[in-house]
């Protein structure tokens, strides 16, 4: 009965999901599974031990048929739906909202990296004086030229950390706000064209028939220049692919 009670379950779903053809086709299993069980049960008792291996043959080859049909109905209900897929590494590389998240965040942070990239200079100025000079400076002097290096690094070691933390978090701030724009165009080409499902990161292969990729480039292309209201300066046209925001650099 284990097997009856498997089927039954598998019943419930498919009626849930309003397949009539396929859960008539299980109906007709389990009805021949029940028949079968009756047989089995009432006939095993009297026959004698060859008779018992006959009827467990039979047994297998109905779990078989069964078995077939469970089969058929996954591959009717697969063929029904309708499912794309969407390569997010390609869409993070081209999306030209990718590539404003970048120039956000370099104008952003540029004043702070030139101020960092201005204290890097002058701690090696002075380190190299010291080195240059150190011999014939008096002792106060090459102390208080050893100190002032050591306090402008521990300056500067802040002044990078809090660099790094705050980009950081902006650089959070701008994937997330990506991630959202992205996942809403997938969902709106999605619904206007009836797909049932979409696959995304995981996927190993998938055919040129269900890849939505360049659809969804296109209309994050259409969505980015709606949100344009004034024109962008004429600009030398990059070769560099669009990346996800970057990593700060000190």
């Amino acid at each position: 009965m284990v097997k009856s009670d498997l089927l039954h379950r598998r019943l419930d779903w498919l009626s849930l999901a309003g397949n009539k053809k396929i859960k008539s086709i299980c109906e007709c299993s389990l009805l021949v599974l029940k028949l079968h069980i009756q047989f089995f049960s009432s006939n095993c008792t009297l026959k004698h031990r060859a008779k018992k291996e006959s009827l467990l043959s039979k047994r297998y080859i109905y779990f078989g048929i069964i078995l077939l049909c469970s089969l058929c109905a996954a591959t009717v209900t697969a063929k029904e739906l309708k499912i794309g897929f969407v390569n997010a590494v390609k869409v993070m590389e081209q999306a030209p909202q990718v590539s404003a998240a970048n120039t956000r965040l370099e104008r952003e942070f540029e004043p702070r990296q030139r101020e960092i990239a201005n204290g890097q200079r002058e701690i090696k100025a002075s380190e190299d004086k010291l080195n240059k000079d150190g011999a014939i400076m008096s002792e106060a002097q090459s102390r208080d030229l050893s100190r002032d290096i050591i306090n402008k690094k521990r300056d500067l070691k802040r002044q990078q950390d809090e660099f790094r933390e705050d980009y950081n978090i902006r650089r959070s701030e701008e994937l997330d706000k990506l991630q959202k724009q992205i996942i809403e165009v997938i969902q709106a080409v999605a619904k206007e064209q009836s797909y049932d499902l979409i696959l995304s990161d995981g996927v190993v292969w998938a055919s040129d028939s269900i890849d939505m990729t360049d659809q969804v480039l296109k209309r994050l292309g259409a969505t980015r220049s709606s949100t344009t209201t004034t024109p962008a300066p004429a600009t030398k046209p990059s070769t560099r692919p669009a990346t996800p925001p970057r990593e700060p650099t000190e």
